[in-house]
């Protein structure tokens, strides 16, 4: 859902000429993501037994990007 939200932000914020560049480290940035996601989990779910540690861990980064994106979007598009 989000990652639908992301190509047109690029899209629509890109000058033409790097649009294919910026799309190409979204992708790389989103694999690269699941890769060392997936080796943390492993790593944690040997560590603790269990997966609801790499849980809590998915939900405080989402809870963190979301505050340093809603941070970022007020200081570059701030409302009227």
């Amino acid at each position: 859902m989000l990652y639908a939200g992301a190509n047109v932000y690029i899209l629509e914020n890109t000058p033409s000429n790097i649009q294919g560049t910026a799309l190409g480290l979204l992708n790389m940035f989103n694999s690269l993501s699941w890769i060392i996601g997936s080796a943390i989990n492993g790593f944690i779910s040997d560590l603790y037994g269990s997966y609801k540690p790499y849980i809590l861990l998915g939900v405080i980064l989402t809870i963190i990007g979301y505050l340093i994106v809603e941070v970022y979007f007020r200081r570059i598009h701030p409302k009227e």
